[in-house]
């Protein structure tokens, strides 16, 4: 699973950690819109085909979504109202919160035998990318983190993040390159956001919004040293609630934007995530994305999840995915929510 450091979500309390910002982090010296959210629409454009290539298969996939919800409404014998009420109910079935993205995983470092002090990495040599994403050089000093260990990189990029209002993460290496393989293949997908009181506060079971989410694989921004794999793509994952997406089509505003940074891939076996929610557009709460981001993992991140999670449901997830692009007409959406609710 993924390390989440941007905030500590716990029953009944909540942690705030202040840090000094270590020297390898950047400093912004201007307001420029480099620190803004990427837009979704003009990574979309240039590496998925152009807004026409873009519209038209999301215009697909909205079209088969209602057809969806009409057919399973008309084999069950009730209304489409009336079948968004029952996959309600469903959600109401062991509702977990957000915390479940921010409890650590074994880490993914590789120490050295004092323990103290780091392998001397060479830094990867940087080059030409037409990526819109903004370098992670842009954002960290990348000669000076590299003199770091993995686990001080770790705990320090999420240190930071928090205290700058931003997601982030830390992703083994091989994990990521195992999500973003599904990912290559099945680049969409549609996950549900639990909305409303919680179920003890309520008697009536929480609604839940749907959500469209949208791979693009982007050139990394540094090369592999000579006679090793190649540096895994850098991605971006976007979020954007489903009646937008059908409303808007290409030009819909995406509420969250997560980056996938991969410089780090080969010398320290991490690859950093950045979350940020669109200012003053998104009805979005930190954690609401830490959610979105917890049900990406369980989709996409089914290779490396445990058997004693449960595997029954680990390969019915991944059916699932598969089943909403290759035989659009058999997917269950009730099933789905039933599923997302589900460790």
């Amino acid at each position: 699973m993924l390390r989440a450091g941007s905030r500590t979500i716990a029953r009944g309390s909540r942690s705030h950690q202040t840090v000094a910002k270590p020297s390898w982090i950047r400093t912004r010296t201007s307001t420029t819109s480099s620190d803004q959210p990427s837009n979704g629409a003009e990574i979309a454009d240039e590496y998925l085909g152009g807004k026409q290539g873009i519209e038209h298969r999301r215009r697909v996939y909205a079209d088969k979504y209602k057809d969806l919800l009409s057919r399973k409404a008309q084999e069950r014998g009730i209304s489409v109202e009336e079948l968004k009420a029952s996959a309600r109910d469903e959600l109401a079935k062991n509702r977990r919160v957000a915390d479940m993205i921010s409890r650590p995983t074994p880490s993914a470092t590789r120490a050295s035998p004092s323990g103290s002090k780091p392998k001397q990495f060479k830094v990867p040599q940087a080059k030409k990318s037409a990526s819109p994403v903004r370098p992670l050089s842009d954002i960290i000093k990348l000669d000076k983190a590299f003199e770091e260990t993995p686990k001080k990189i770790s705990d320090l990029w999420n240190a930071y993040h928090m205290t700058k209002g931003k997601l982030s993460a830390v992703i083994p290496t091989e994990i990521y390159r195992a999500m973003a393989k599904e990912a290559r293949q099945y680049s969409s997908f549609v996950v549900p956001l639990p909305r409303g009181p919680s179920a003890e506060a309520s008697d009536r079971p929480p609604a839940a919004e749907m959500f469209f989410l949208q791979w693009a694989h982007l050139p990394p921004h540094t090369e592999a040293p000579a006679g090793q794999d190649a540096v895994p793509d850098v991605t971006t994952v976007l979020f954007t609630p489903l009646a937008e997406y059908q409303l808007h089509q290409t030009y819909a505003q995406p509420y969250l934007i997560l980056t996938h940074y991969t410089d780090l891939a080969h010398s320290h076996g991490i690859v950093l995530m950045r979350g940020e929610i669109t200012p003053d557009v998104a009805n979005l709460t930190s954690a609401d994305a830490q959610l979105l981001i917890w049900k990406l993992q369980q989709f996409y991140n089914t290779a490396n999840m445990k058997a004693d999670k449960g595997q029954a449901v680990i390969d019915e997830r991944r059916q699932l995915l598969r089943t909403f692009h290759e035989k659009p007409s058999d997917f269950d959406l009730a099933r789905l929510i039933e599923l997302a609710d589900q460790i």
